[in-house]
């Protein structure tokens, strides 16, 4: 990845995939939902595995992805910013092989799902203290350059987290930022 090293894009691309499922499984399971989509509930699951037998998670994730990124592009706009469903394609790309490789680090959070409690409580636990994460709607929470760091991840996680506890949508973005020649 460029501007990463091969670790370190592991470990940002893992943290983005975690944060992804666990921002579209409480998504789903808020009053109201914030989108529509039921593929990450156990009967979303079983009738995916028909479809898609060896892949069903995957498919529920890029399903609700779709669905999650099209609420956060209404709320933000397309147009200079990146958030979480929509980030850099080299961020993009690193996500996207974790995923379809099965790995481990996230497979775990499968066992998670339908469990709102259980699900925040792994949210908080990758997210950092910030008391200033109590934002309503679109925040601006850095530059493009932030989307390649692993705490822009922890910040949003604990945006996230308090959205869904508080019982309002919050929708975290980096500002991309056009390089001047």
């Amino acid at each position: 990845m460029v501007g990463l090293e091969e670790d370190n894009a592991k470990i940002i691309a893992s943290s983005v995939l975690n944060l992804r499922i666990l921002v579209l499984s409480l998504g789903e399971l808020c009053e109201p939902p914030w989108w529509r989509s039921r593929y990450l509930s156990e009967t979303g699951l079983r009738f995916l595995e028909r479809i898609y037998p060896r892949s069903a998670l995957s498919a529920a994730i890029n399903s609700t992805g779709s669905a999650a990124c099209r609420i956060h592009d209404t709320a933000i706009g397309k147009r200079g910013a990146f958030h979480i469903f929509r980030l850099p394609n080299n961020l993009e790309r690193e996500v996207n092989h974790l995923l379809s490789a099965r790995d481990d680090s996230w497979i775990g959070i499968s066992n998670l799902l339908g469990d709102a409690g259980k699900l925040k409580k792994r949210l908080l636990e990758i997210s950092i203290p910030c008391n200033s994460c109590d934002w309503v709607g679109p925040h601006r929470i850095g530059a493009t350059e932030d989307a390649l760091k692993a705490k822009s991840y922890q910040i949003m996680a604990a945006a996230y987290l308090n959205a869904f506890e508080k019982g309002h949508q919050a929708f975290p973005y980096f500002e991309i930022k056009e390089k001047i020649p």
